[in-house]
């Protein structure tokens, strides 16, 4: 699904990653591709991309209440995420991603869950 952000950061030592505000949430990301330009302050459409080490989800569905919902691990792209599976989406703050792989955790769907993201990947048209 594609959302628009603001593009609030660039890393100067690294050209491959941005950080951008959803309004909600504010990611870091790798970048992918990107279609056109872009400065700090543009806003812009943006693909947003999920990559899984050898196309497993590691999911935990015990949550605890004092845990964020979005959780960067590092200084890496990696984060662990609480949402929401429904059919083919994964749900979290205020967006949805779409994959064919999430149908594979349907009997998670509609519990509150964490999964582990290796990458988080950005394409900007």
């Amino acid at each position: 699904m594609k959302y628009y952000g603001k593009i609030i950061g660039l890393d100067r030592d690294n050209e491959h990653e941005v950080m951008i505000d959803f309004g909600e949430v504010t990611l870091t990301c790798f970048i992918d591709s990107a279609i056109s330009d872009f400065q700090i302050g543009d806003i812009k459409l943006l693909d947003i991309n999920f990559m899984f080490n050898e196309g497993s989800i590691q999911i935990d569905s015990t949550i605890s209440d004092d845990l964020e919902i979005i959780t960067r691990l590092g200084k890496s792209y990696s984060y662990k995420i609480q949402g929401f599976f429904y059919e083919d989406t994964f749900t979290f703050s205020n967006l949805v991603i779409q994959d064919e792989i999430f149908t594979q955790y349907s009997f998670y769907e509609k519990a509150l869950v964490k999964i582990h993201i290796d990458r988080l990947g950005i394409s900007i048209s």
